[in-house]
């Protein structure tokens, strides 16, 4: 878990851009989730385990700026993870088409936990999000390929493979 030394500190950056200034610079009128699409891609490349650590933190830290209940987006992004990890890492490596497929399912997944977390409390849930949830998800699936291959690159600068025939 060496990697929340800089997961952490990264996912709270990303939280607060999403919120500062993402959204004066939409891609095709949608506002990426960076912190979830990092968590996601995180997940999909280190373990299941890991992916949903930094799910905890991306949710804890994009709570801190919602107006929903604190906690729900963290317990909404650690099942999103945990789903779209536990696939990835069951079936047959795969660094394109998978990835882009599991980034925009993990999104809808996050979304529908999500307002269903929030509905559930008490809030009301906007119209809006059965609207958007679409291009959202795909828009999300195609931003994972560059955070995917980002994360791998981290991933093997952190944890470098061991030498063969070295104890």
């Amino acid at each position: 878990m060496r990697s929340l030394y800089i997961g952490v500190p990264l996912l709270f950056l990303l939280a607060v851009w999403q919120t500062a200034a993402q959204p004066y610079f939409p891609i095709f009128g949608i506002t990426p989730y960076w912190p979830v699409l990092v968590a996601l891609a995180w997940g999909l490349v280190h373990s299941p385990e890991e992916g949903v650590a930094w799910g905890l933190v991306a949710g804890l830290a994009m709570g801190l700026f919602s107006a929903g209940p604190m906690g729900g987006a963290a317990m909404a992004l650690m099942a999103a993870v945990l789903i779209t990890s536990l696939v990835q890492h069951n079936l047959p490596p795969n660094g394109v088409v998978l990835p882009v497929l599991l980034g925009g399912v993990g999104v809808y997944l996050y979304e529908f936990f999500h307002m269903g977390l929030i509905w559930l409390v008490g809030y009301s849930v906007p119209t809006a999000v059965g609207e958007t949830i679409l291009p959202l998800a795909i828009l999300h699936g195609l931003l994972t390929i560059p955070v995917y291959w980002l994360a791998r690159f981290l991933w093997r600068k952190l944890e470098p493979l061991p030498l063969a025939g070295v104890d």
